[in-house]
């Protein structure tokens, strides 16, 4: 079963997941599991992802993003190492969930905060409205699961905002973007980043709604 769940997470992984982050951690997965359990690889990631929320903080920019970068690719790991060593299981698959939104929301308020040290507080109101949809886009995902016993395809249904807004790896890749932007630029092109993604978290959550409502109908996603 826990091998099966962690197919259906690939089957409907981000592009940008597909695309850079698999290829990654295809290498890097036969390597951990020569060590460490899924687990194991479960707290590296956990831990990266707050190492970066730190780095973002305390004004390391770069350094924060890389460490994005880092988390996105371990996320991809474990569950890799699992199918490795034979080792999946109900519990992995909780604790990566809930590693995955802990982590998320973590280094979206950190990103807020420091950027309203330099902006003001409308990267705070910006941050919490990011969060309040990036997680509800979350929720969703995972009460459809629930409710239709089939993981949200959202690569189909979400073509828009697949490199945007609808998975963790498109809003963290975006948040990467504007720590680059940020570090090389300033602030300013930082906060217009953040704006543009909370509207694009808010229209996807649109987007989702009707979906789902025309899938409940009976049409097709």
């Amino acid at each position: 079963m826990g091998s099966e769940v962690e197919d259906a997470k690939a089957a409907v992984d981000g592009v940008y997941c597909q695309v850079v982050q698999r290829r990654l951690s295809g290498l890097v997965s036969p390597v951990l599991a020569r060590r460490f359990g899924p687990n194991t690889v479960t707290t590296f990631d956990l831990l990266a992802g707050i190492a970066a929320a730190a780095c973002i903080l305390t004004g390391q920019l770069l350094a924060g993003g890389l460490l994005v970068q880092v988390f996105g690719v371990l996320s991809c790991c474990d569950g890799e190492v699992a199918r490795i060593r034979g080792e999946p299981s109900a519990i992995g698959d909780f604790y990566d969930t809930m590693t995955d939104r802990i982590v998320e929301t973590v280094l979206i308020i950190a990103f807020a905060v420091r950027l309203s040290s330099s902006v003001g507080t409308g990267a705070l109101r910006a941050g919490l409205l990011a969060l309040a949809g990036a997680l509800l886009l979350a929720v969703s995902s995972e009460k459809f699961h629930s409710a239709f016993g089939r993981r949200y395809p959202k690569k189909h249904a979400e073509k828009p905002f697949i490199w945007i807004s609808a998975g963790s790896d498109a809003r963290l890749l975006v948040l990467t973007i504007a720590l680059v932007l940020w570090a090389g630029w300033g602030p300013a092109p930082a906060l217009a980043v953040l704006w543009v993604e909370t509207g694009a978290i808010g229209l996807n959550l649109l987007v989702r709604g009707y979906r789902v409502t025309s899938m409940a109908r009976g049409d097709q996603l």
